[in-house]
């Protein structure tokens, strides 16, 4: 009897939890969505907004492809997205929204099959967030989630190529498993144009994805093809001829050598010296007390995992893939040691991947630990924990708004006088947050103001620049 009560209580509190989970990661997406509308301004989305308005969208296009960066796809997005105040807030939507498609995509991947994330599959949803908020860097007012989520100028170059890559590389992940084959559509015509264009906009959006996916392919399907002895059909051909001529724009632009960001501009270039860098950004990525904390957790959950799943053969083709990819999306860094908070995106994605795809999401022992109350509680902890941080970014939003407009006033009475140099205030934020990015630095101010000189006042001058 007493057992029965025990059961009944258990039960209870696991369906209240259980909802409970639900209800805040409903909130955790709307949050999300807010943060990424309220996002400020800032660094190249002002200075390409200015230089459109000076010149036009092909001297813009013409400028950065030669100049600035050879991120093809990317700089065509861009005067999309910052055309003005409307576009700009519609795309904080979008972006956010990309996000957890991007999440549902990863999932779909390590599951091999559609996700339920608000049902079954919640757990595996909830920890592959936590999984990126937590590996992406942050320091001060620097953070990659806010870089490459919110702020338009990097998620052009980082979130959306993602999502083109994820989709571009679906059908390529059945036929490493050996599965049937992938198709976007019924239509033949439709499949092959689909893949050529998701190949030629993942490698021509980043030289990460081109680099790293290109070197991974090229061996996995030398693999499959000589050993497995695996037929590469026409569909993955064509997909991967339009990656190929897509890596091309990307490869052969003129930025990469001799443009604001290219080789040239590199102290004492050489590639023992862009080694010395290379491994000082890996050691960053990879060895720190966190990271083998949570490595060691979830090697002891996966030991549990296999003893019961010994009798049960585990394909680790993905687990390989993904990890290998994990590592070739740095090695462009050996030839440009250009890296920053937000070119962790890449190696974190993949390692996620890599990671969660170790699990038998089908056997008894997930099923049991899914629908364990302590598993449930665990959630919901880790859904209050992200959640506190997104409360302090909408928050510093909502601030940086407001100094924003005081700053922009100052700025229009200091020109109505014919002021050429004004005095204001460096932004700040309310307190530091991994959904929160902030660059507020002189140069692209002088250039978007149009005015000679700023000076700041009761703000630290030496921020963190990135």
């Amino acid at each position: 009897m007493l057992n029965k009560m025990n059961y009944k209580i258990v039960n209870k509190t696991n369906r209240v939890i259980n909802i409970s989970i639900l209800v805040l990661l409903i909130i955790f997406i709307l949050i999300s969505i807010v943060i990424a509308m309220t996002q400020t301004p800032v660094a190249e989305d002002m200075s390409f907004k200015k230089f459109i308005n000076d010149n036009n969208l092909l001297e813009f296009y013409k400028y950065h492809y030669l100049n600035d960066d050879g991120r093809f796809i990317s700089i065509f997005l861009m005067p999309v997205i910052i055309y003005n105040k409307f576009t700009y807030l519609i795309f904080g939507i979008i972006n956010a929204i990309v996000f957890f498609i991007e999440i549902y995509l990863i999932n779909k991947i390590v599951l091999g099959r559609k996700p339920l994330i608000f049902t079954k599959d919640k757990l595996l949803f909830v920890i592959t967030i936590v999984f990126i908020w937590y590996f992406l860097p942050v320091l001060e007012d620097v953070s990659a989630w806010g870089q490459c989520i919110n702020w338009r100028t990097a998620s052009v170059g980082y979130l959306y190529p993602t999502l083109f890559m994820l989709l571009f590389i679906q059908p390529f992940i059945n036929l490493l498993k050996n599965e049937k084959q992938f198709f976007y559509f019924k239509n033949r015509i439709l499949n092959s144009l689909s893949i050529f264009i998701l190949g030629f906009v993942s490698a021509a959006s980043n030289q990460q994805i081109f680099t790293g996916l290109f070197i991974v392919l090229f061996f996995v399907i030398l693999f499959l093809k000589i050993y497995k002895k695996r037929k590469i059909s026409l569909f993955l051909i064509t997909g991967i001829i339009g990656f190929i001529i897509g890596g091309i724009f990307i490869a052969v632009a003129p930025a990469n050598f001799t443009g604001a960001r290219g080789v040239d501009k590199i102290p004492n270039f050489s590639i023992i010296n862009n080694l010395e860098h290379y491994f000082l950004y890996l050691k960053y990525f990879f060895i720190s007390l966190k990271d083998l904390l949570f490595i060691a957790i979830f090697f002891l959950i996966y030991k549990t995992h296999s003893i019961y799943q010994k009798d049960k053969k585990i394909n680790y083709s993905v687990t390989i893939f993904f990890l290998l990819l994990t590592f070739a999306s740095t090695f462009v860094f050996i030839i440009i040691p250009q890296m920053y908070f937000r070119t962790f995106w890449y190696p974190v994605i993949f390692l996620c991947i890599s990671v969660f795809s170790i699990i038998d999401y089908n056997s008894s022992f997930y099923k049991k630990i899914n629908k364990n109350l302590i598993t449930n509680i665990f959630l919901l902890f880790l859904l209050i924990f992200i959640l506190k941080d997104s409360a302090i970014g909408i928050i510093n939003n909502y601030s940086l708004q407001k100094q924003v407009a005081e700053r922009e006033n100052i700025i229009r009475q200091a020109k109505t006088n014919n002021k050429k140099t004004v005095k204001i205030r460096q932004l700040e934020l309310v307190n530091h947050s991994r959904t929160t990015f902030l660059s507020d630095e002189k140069v692209w101010l002088l250039y978007y103001y149009d005015l000679d000189s700023i000076v700041f006042i009761n703000s630290n001058e030496n921020k963190k620049n990135d």
